[in-house]
């Protein structure tokens, strides 16, 4: 069995490891005595710090959106399978084998997926 962090230890160490950080670049600032680099580059690294932000939004967006759409999926799926027991009687429930129920219970696929994807906006 492999040890396992507890939170409260690994909100601990990343507390330790900002306090770190914070104190070599407050050392940094005051040993310095002028800019370290000039304007166009300051903003060129801006500017590429910006966009590739944005970009990394857009893409967990895209991710969020697809995580969400596959467990409302997962649900909708739940709650066919809930009915399913719920409605059949209680000799007949147990005299089917879990795969009938759930086979009954998996949504009908289209043969063109674009219909699908039409249907469900």
């Amino acid at each position: 069995m492999s040890p396992r962090l507890r939170p409260s230890v690994l909100t601990a160490g990343f507390a330790v490891l900002f306090a770190v950080i914070a104190n070599l670049a407050w050392a940094t600032a005051i040993a310095t005595t002028g800019p370290w680099f000039d304007a166009g580059t300051g903003l060129a690294v801006y500017s590429v710090a910006l966009v590739l932000a944005t970009v990394l939004v857009v893409f967990l967006v895209q991710q969020a959106t697809a995580r969400i759409s596959r467990l409302d999926a997962s649900l909708v799926r739940l709650d066919r399978r809930i009915a399913l027991l719920r409605a059949a009687p209680r000799g007949r429930m147990f005299r089917q084998s879990s795969r009938e129920i759930f086979r009954r219970c998996r949504p009908v696929r289209s043969k063109h997926p674009s219909s699908s994807r039409a249907s469900t906006s």
